[in-house]
């Protein structure tokens, strides 16, 4: 797939703590992002994360965290980074009060990284693998609804590996909310006599399989 495409853009944590970015040929209009949870690191460097979404999206990128985040955080409005102690900290934004990034619970921070850099990506192509590694059971909403945003309000197409039931039936919802039953399939992949072969579901087709037979989506 890479080598069909004009320009990729790797999104993770290298090392040294710092995002990569691969680009192929400049000046194009496709982009591929792959977030690999096996490369972001979800408890350092928040503030590269957010300055890369600010970077790459403008203030649509960070209006589009807040709107995912705030389906399970209330009072989130933004985010700010401010020095601390002689060196520079990411803060969360809330009606009432701000807190640091480090201060916050496992959830919100890992659901952050994930949509934060998930909200940068316009036109484009993104390959989400297994998005409920990492992820707190509340924290899910947030990146399912992030998701859907992603291929409603910027266009992307989304192709996301999953094992988690839990989440294939929150993304269902959230395809039902922004109206999206002709946009999503679901392809459960199997093997057959050696040879791996796949079935296509429509999101009609996979809420009755799940709600009236119960059948197990994610393999």
């Amino acid at each position: 797939m890479y080598g069909a495409l004009s320009k990729q853009v790797y999104l993770g944590i290298n090392n040294e703590g710092a995002l990569k970015r691969i680009s192929g040929v400049e000046g194009t209009r496709v982009n591929v992002v792959l977030i690999d949870w096996n490369l972001v690191d979800t408890y350092s460097r928040p503030e590269d994360a957010y300055s890369y979404s600010l970077e790459a999206g403008g203030y649509s990128s960070e209006k589009f965290t807040v709107e995912s985040l705030k389906t399970v955080y209330s009072g989130l409005e933004g985010f700010k980074i401010l020095k601390r102690d002689n060196r520079w900290v990411l803060y969360a934004v809330f009606s009432d009060y701000s807190i640091p990034f480090y201060l916050l619970g496992d959830g919100f921070k890992s659901a952050f990284i994930y949509v934060s850099l998930l909200s940068s990506i316009k036109d484009g192509i993104v390959l989400a693998e297994e998005p409920e590694i990492r992820q707190h059971p509340s924290s899910l909403e947030a990146v399912a609804e992030a998701i859907v945003m992603s291929c409603q309000k910027h266009e992307n197409q989304v192709f996301v590996t999953t094992h988690s039931l839990e989440f294939i039936d929150i993304v269902f919802s959230k395809a039902q909310k922004y109206s999206m039953n002709n946009r999503l399939a679901v392809y459960r992949l199997y093997f057959e006599e050696n040879e791996l072969k796949y079935r296509r579901y429509s999101l009609e087709d996979s809420l009755r399989l799940r709600e009236d037979l119960e059948y197990d989506l994610g393999g």
